[in-house]
This record gives structure tokens, C-alpha cells and sequence, in this order.
């Protein structure tokens, strides 16, 4: 097991491996009382262009979007059994580069 975070609330957050980053599983008590397992997984999806086709699968078949962050490009949405996952794209520094001035790529919401 790694890194294990208090939130301060009663909930821990546990990760599988040596560091925090997006390839790492969260093994989380979970919102709900009494529910231990995995809550959230998230990955990186290599573009935006990917990540909108993504997002638009998931409008297509219904999956339920539980939400975006700002300031980020992602979405949420449950699988069939219940648990959080998040797609996410994070611009490399020459992607940043050329967005200087402007604003993130956004997913419709």
C-alpha cells in the first residue's frame, strides 16, 4: 500500500503504489457508511479530442456523468457497479504553451 491520506472526516484515502498520480488506485472507505473498495479510479486520456469522443460515448449511452472540475478538462461518471471513475486530459507544456491567453478546452455539460 502507499501513501494513506486523512481527510479529517473519518475518511482515509489509501493509494497502491509509491506516489499520487493519476495510475494510481485509490482504495477509499467510499461516501457510503459501512462500503470499503475501490471509490475512484481516474487515467489520462493522450488529448482532448480523445476525451471529447469519450464523453460523447458516455452521453450516447447513457452513462451517469456525476461531474467535471473546473479549471480542469475531465469528466466523472459511474460505472455499472457504482464506482467513480474520471477520465482526464492534462496538456503537456508545449500544449499549454500554445494555449497561452486562452482558456482550457471544456466538454459540454
Amino acid at each position: 500500500i502507499g501513501p494513506v491520506f486523512d481527510h479529517g472526516d473519518g475518511a482515509l484515502e489509501r493509494f497502491l503504489g509509491a506516489t499520487v498520480d493519476y495510475d494510481q488506485l485509490p482504495i477509499d472507505t467510499g461516501p457510503e457508511a459501512g462500503r470499503v473498495g475501490l471509490y475512484h479510479m481516474a487515467w489520462e486520456m493522450p488529448s482532448f479530442d480523445e476525451l471529447a469522443a469519450l464523453h460523447q460515448r458516455l452521453a450516447t449511452h447513457g452513462v451517469e456523468i456525476t461531474g467535471y472540475s473546473d479549471g480542469q478538462c475531465n469528466v466523472m461518471f459511474l460505472d455499472p457497479d457504482g464506482n467513480e471513475l474520471e477520465a482526464i486530459w492534462e496538456p503537456s507544456a508545449d500544449e499549454m504553451a500554445a494555449l497561452e491567453g486562452k482558456e482550457l478546452p471544456q466538454l459540454p455539460r
